[in-house]
C-alpha cells in the first residue's frame, strides 16, 4: 500500500491490517486511524511505500482532542481518508471465500448459535479493546476459538472464551489455581487477550502474524518466518512450515469478520443482540459458599455462576483477605446488608466432623470424597498431618461439592470406556502380578470375550467358567469353557481357598 501524506514533517508508525481488509481503530467519523513511524519527511507531501499492491492513501492530520490514541511524544496521529478493503492476494480470497461457505451453509446453525451467546460480550469487549487501542474486530477472535463459551475446554487444556494454555495466561496476569480459572472470567480474560494480541501485533507489525502467533505461539511462527524467509501470511501458508490449522486461522477470522458485519448478504436472520452483562461489584471477606451468595442476593446459584465463571469450587476462595464478587445489578445494599450480619459457619455452610484416632486430611478427603487440597485449605491443616482425636475438620456441603464436580465435567466430552477394555486392562494387571506376557494376557481375554458372545448366541443360560491352571513352567494361564444347560447349583465351581498355591477356580 502506497500512503500519501499531505502535511508538514511527519512522524509515523502506522497501525494497519497490513495487506489486510481492515484497519484498526475506526475514530468517530468512521475513518480509520493510523500511527506513522517517527521519520522527518519534506515540508510538502510524502508517500510512505508500506506494500506493493500499488495503493496510494491520503492522511489528514487528527486533532489530539479527537484522537482515540492520545498522544506521545514519538507520534502523531493520523486518519486515512481512503482505503481500499480488497488486497487481491488470491490465496487470501480462495481461503476466505471457502470459510464464508462453510459458515453460511454447513455450519449456519451452529455459527448463529455462537454470534447470538456472544452478543453480551460483545459491548464490554469492544470497549477493552478501544481502551487498549486494538481493532474492534478482534471482538470476533473468542468467535472462532470458543463459540464465546467461557467454559470452552480444548484438547490441548486451552480454556475460556479467548482459549488461553496455562502459561501464557499465567503470563499475563490471570490466576489459575484449585479455586479459581480466571481464564474463564470474560472480563479479566479479554484485557489479558488485548495485552497478548497488542504484544504479537508490535512483534510482527502484521495482524494477519499477530493471529496466526496467537492460533500456534510466537516461537512457530518466528521459525516458520525464518524458514520460509518471509514476513507475508500468505506466503507462509503455501509452505509446510505451519500446521493446517494455522494455515486455516487468518481466513476463518476474517470470514467470521465479515458474516458478522453483514449477515443477511451470506443468508443469516438478523443475530440477537442480548442485553449487556449488567451487574454490581460486592468486596466480601470469605468463606461464603456460593449458594449462601445466591440466598443473599436473592437469585439463584446458575446466576451466581454465570457473572463469576472462574469460580470452580462450591465457595469462594479462603485464603484472601477479600474477593471481588459480581452480583446481580441492584442487589449490592440488600445483599451486603445480610452478608454482614451472618456468622462465618453459617454464611460458608460448613459440616463439622469429629476426627477418629490416626485421621488426616488426606483420610478424611477420601473417606468423604473431597479433594484433600480444598479440605487443606479449609482447614489450614496440612494433608499429611496426623490430627489428634476429636479435632474438629470443617467439611463441605456434599450437595453443593457433586453439584461443581458435575459442573467441571460437563465441559469435556470424555469417550467412555468399554467393557472389553476395562476386562483386558483387568487381565494385564493380573498377568503382570502373576508374571504373565501382558500380551498373552490381552489374547486370553479376547477369548474369554468370543467365548462369552457364543454362550450368549447359543444358549441363553449357557454360562462361562474361567478356570487358572499350571503349565510346565511356574506360570498359569486362563482356560475358558463354555458350559451349556446346568442346574443353577452346578452352575460354577465354588470357591475354595488356595492351599499350595495362589491360584485357585475362580467366578467370571
Amino acid at each position: 500500500m502506497i500512503l500519501t501524506l499531505v502535511l508538514s514533517p511527519v512522524l509515523a508508525d502506522a497501525l494497519y491490517y497490513s495487506n489486510e481488509k481492515s484497519c484498526s481503530p475506526a475514530t468517530n467519523d468512521q475513518n480509520i486511524s493510523f500511527r506513522i513511524p517517527h521519520k522527518v519527511v519534506d515540508d510538502q507531501t510524502t508517500t510512505l511505500n508500506l506494500n506493493s499492491n500499488g495503493m496510494s492513501e491520503y492522511a489528514v492530520r487528527i486533532m489530539p482532542e479527537n484522537s482515540v490514541f492520545g498522544e506521545k511524544d514519538d507520534s502523531i496521529p493520523y486518519t486515512v481518508t481512503s482505503l481500499s478493503l480488497n488486497s487481491g492476494n488470491e490465496k487470501e480470497t480462495e481461503s476466505v471465500s471457502m470459510f464464508l461457505s462453510f459458515f453460511s451453509e454447513k455450519m449456519k446453525s451452529s455459527f448463529t448459535r455462537w454470534i447470538n451467546r456472544g452478543s453480551k460480550y460483545l459491548p464490554m469487549m469492544r470497549k477493552i479493546l478501544a481502551e487498549n487501542n486494538l481493532p474492534e474486530e478482534l471482538v470476533y477472535v473468542p468467535l472462532i476459538e470458543s463459540g464465546y463459551n467461557v467454559y470452552a475446554l480444548s484438547p490441548a487444556n486451552a480454556v475460556g472464551p479467548w482459549q488461553f494454555m496455562e502459561q501464557t495466561a499465567r503470563k499475563y496476569n490471570l490466576k489459575i489455581n484449585r479455586w479459581v480459572d480466571e481464564r474463564r472470567d470474560p472480563v479479566k480474560s479479554t484485557h489479558a487477550a488485548s495485552d497478548y494480541l497488542k504484544f504479537l501485533y508490535d512483534r510482527y507489525g502484521s495482524w494477519n502474524l499477530a493471529l496466526a502467533a496467537y492460533n500456534a505461539g510466537e516461537g512457530r511462527i518466528d521459525k516458520a518466518m525464518k524458514r520460509a524467509n518471509t514476513d507475508s501470511f500468505w506466503s507462509l501458508a503455501e509452505t509446510n512450515h505451519i500446521a493446517k490449522e494455522t494455515k486455516q486461522y487468518v481466513p476463518k477470522f476474517l470470514a467470521a469478520k465479515e458474516i458478522a458485519a453483514e449477515p443477511a448478504k451470506y443468508g443469516f436472520d438478523e443475530f440477537e443482540n442480548a442485553e449487556p452483562i449488567d451487574y454490581d461489584v460486592v468486596y466480601i471477606t470469605p468463606p461464603a459458599a456460593i449458594s449462601f451468595i445466591a440466598e443473599a442476593a436473592g437469585t439463584t446459584v446458575d446466576k451466581i455462576l454465570s457473572l463469576n465463571p472462574e469460580l470452580k469450587q462450591w465457595c469462594i476462595p479462603p485464603k484472601v483477605s477479600k474477593y471481588k464478587l459480581r452480583i446481580p445489578y441492584g442487589t449490592k445494599d440488600a445483599f451486603l446488608a445480610v452478608y454482614d450480619n451472618t456468622p462465618e459457619l453459617q454464611r460458608a455452610m460448613l459440616r463439622p466432623y469429629q476426627t477418629k484416632k490416626q485421621d488426616t486430611l488426606r483420610n478424611i478427603a477420601k473417606r468423604f470424597r473431597v479433594p484433600a487440597d480444598v479440605l487443606s485449605d479449609i482447614n489450614s491443616y496440612d494433608i499429611t498431618e496426623r490430627l489428634a482425636k476429636n479435632t474438629t475438620v470443617y467439611l463441605p456441603p456434599s450437595t453443593d461439592i457433586q453439584k461443581f464436580a458435575d459442573r467441571e465435567t460437563t465441559t469435556v466430552k470424555h469417550k467412555k470406556r468399554s467393557a472389553h477394555r476395562k476386562e483386558t486392562r483387568g487381565a494385564v494387571r493380573v498377568a503382570k502380578r502373576s508374571g504373565v506376557r501382558s500380551t498373552s494376557a490381552k489374547s486370553e481375554a479376547g477369548k474369554h470375550r468370543e467365548a462369552v458372545k457364543a454362550a450368549k448366541k447359543s444358549n441363553n443360560e449357557a454360562k462361562v467358567v474361567s478356570t487358572k491352571v499350571k503349565t510346565g513352567s511356574s506360570k498359569q494361564r486362563n482356560v475358558v469353557k463354555v458350559v451349556k444347560n446346568e442346574t443353577a447349583k452346578d452352575k460354577l465351581p465354588s470357591k475354595q481357598p488356595a492351599k499350595h498355591h495362589k491360584s485357585s477356580n475362580k467366578k467370571v
